[in-house]
């Protein structure tokens, strides 16, 4: 079962080279798993998705994309989020940069998503909170720093929720190959 499951969430064939490339020209193969599992939780591939908030494979807001656009090589700051290619750059740029972020941290990938999702300020405001409470180890996202949110309802439950949903799909992409 699990190998019909990882063959059902491949790359889709028409993107895979597009994905590919960009791994291989950010040295991100390492981490190719991760940010496909990512994508598939953000737009389930779809390269002109649009949520409330966010557009394209990696469901950039227009404040996060206009920070880090301009930081991919080659840039992309004249570029739409929509795009396949500068999607994923920017992709490897932001999560490169959270995962430096949360580089001490025990669960650095879980840190790294919900900062993502979320916005890495208000972890570091639920870090802080997470200080305040004994017993509460604020370098750990599980059972620690997640049961912290100081947001609305409903971004609590979608932030904290992301993490486990992203990470659940990892093992789907290790085989690599498309579809």
């Amino acid at each position: 079962m699990l190998l019909l499951a990882a063959a059902l969430l491949a790359v889709p064939c028409e993107l895979a080279p597009v994905f590919e490339a960009e791994l291989g020209r950010a040295g991100a193969a390492a981490m190719r798993a991760e940010l496909a599992a990512q994508i598939h939780r953000e737009s389930s591939w779809r390269p002109r998705a649009r949520s409330r908030y966010a557009s394209g494979l990696a469901q950039f807001t227009p404040p996060t994309w206009s920070d880090i656009a301009p930081l991919t090589v080659p840039p992309c700051d004249g570029a739409d989020p929509t795009d396949p290619g500068c999607a994923i750059r920017a992709q490897i740029v932001y999560m490169r940069r959270l995962l430096a972020r949360y580089r001490f941290d025990r669960d650095r990938w879980e840190f790294a998503w919900a900062a993502y999702n979320g916005g890495p300020g208000w972890i570091g405001r639920e870090k802080s909170r997470c200080r305040r409470e004994p017993g509460c180890d604020p370098r750990r996202w599980t059972g620690h720093v997640e049961r912290h949110c100081i947001r609305a309802a409903w971004a609590c439950a979608e932030n904290r929720a992301y993490p486990a949903k992203v990470g659940g799909l990892v093992p789907l992409y290790r085989e690599g190959g498309c579809r």
